[in-house]
């Protein structure tokens, strides 16, 4: 025998790997469970100078997602008799991280320009369903003009 010590060495070797514990895979989640109406509230806070009174609206939300993580939502926002609609598209992965878009026309002092808003946070799991507890700035018109949204919605 030329190598003694190589087939016991080969054996402890094959004991260890198969003692490890392999990594523990998590279940992939069926990113169309996301899909459906979410509800919530937002509360939108002044951190300009505008003038404006901090506000809670309640919040109406159809997302439409799918198996890839796309997402779609139409939103419905309500505070007293105001009321307005507006679309979100981005995406949601595995680990139920969010990020969605929304593009809107803000009048500055009489200067219309359109602006994107980004909102990401991280989706939570319950036992009774997901929620979602994420600010986000606003600003439409910088320096004076600027809010703090903070969305509290739950599936």
């Amino acid at each position: 025998m030329k190598h003694p010590v190589l087939l016991p060495a080969l054996a402890i070797a094959l004991l260890i790997a198969n003692s490890c514990k392999k990594d523990e895979v998590t279940p992939k989640i069926d990113l169309i469970t996301l899909s459906g109406t979410w509800t919530g509230l937002s509360t939108i806070n002044k951190k300009g100078t505008c003038t404006y009174t901090d506000s809670i609206a309640t919040i109406t939300q159809v997302w439409s997602v799918t198996s890839a993580g796309a997402v779609s939502i139409q939103e419905s926002f309500s505070y007293n008799t105001f009321s307005s609609t507006t679309s979100w598209t981005g995406s949601v992965d595995q680990s139920l991280q969010l990020t969605i878009t929304r593009s809107e026309n803000t009048n500055c002092f009489g200067t219309v320009e359109t602006k994107s808003f980004t909102l990401s946070g991280q989706i939570q799991k319950t036992p009774t369903g997901y929620n979602l507890d994420q600010k986000m700035d606003f600003s439409i018109c910088p320096p004076n003009c600027l809010f703090d949204i903070h969305y509290v919605l739950w599936k």
